[in-house]
């Protein structure tokens, strides 16, 4: 890790195996990050989802600059509900994920409990997502995570609009690098578009 002396905590999401970390480096679970955040008041804090399997040098990166983060890339061996959960959540793209990402407490005043925030891409952050949910298990958690989108950024009076949300996620999810997936990804974004009006609707966050 760049930084020497400094403090490292890793705040796993999840009840699965977590990197690989030197003795200097504390690990603790955490049920959200919020609560990870809450937790830890210095030093670098840096979340982990226990899905992704992180390379030799995923510690070194921690720490490096004030919000650093790695890309989510596919596993081996996916069945096809492995694979919407992969397209759907995140269909190769470039950008940061909430559950790998690093803070420095001294240069981020707060967080985004859903988003991981505009940070620095380094590649020895990269990871694999190695476990999936079955689909059913998915789709309650895709349900859960909408609604408290839906009760932190849509306003009631747009909560009707989510209609439109499954064509917003057909056109912005790239199901068609995995065909077969569609069906699912169909499924998904109905799901999200009635949690994110329910969560509107309602106005208060899932614990």
């Amino acid at each position: 890790m760049e930084g020497g002396s400094v403090r490292v905590t890793v705040a796993l999401l999840g009840s699965g195996p977590g990197p690989i970390l030197s003795p200097t480096a504390q690990a603790v679970r955490v049920a959200s990050r919020e609560a990870g955040w809450a937790a830890v008041q210095g030093g670098v804090l840096a979340f982990f989802d226990t899905r992704y399997e992180a390379g030799a040098e995923w510690e070194s990166a921690l720490g490096s600059s004030g919000t650093v983060g790695g890309y989510v890339w596919p596993g081996a061996g996916y069945g096809w509900s492995a694979w919407v959960y992969y397209v759907v959540e995140y269909g190769w793209a470039r950008r940061l994920a909430a559950g790998n990402v690093a803070y420095q407490r001294e240069a981020v005043s707060s967080i985004d409990p859903l988003l991981p925030g505009e940070g620095v891409h380094d590649p020895r952050m990269d990871v694999r997502l190695a476990r999936t949910p079955a689909f059913g298990e998915y789709l309650r958690e895709r349900f859960s995570y909408s609604w408290n989108w839906g009760a932190l950024r849509v306003r009631p009076a747009a909560a009707l609009l989510r209609v439109l949300l499954p064509v917003l996620v057909l056109a912005r999810v790239p199901w068609w690098r995995r065909p077969l997936t569609l069906p699912g990804v169909v499924i998904v974004s109905v799901v999200m578009a009635w949690g994110e009006a329910m969560g509107s609707l309602n106005g208060k966050v899932k614990s």
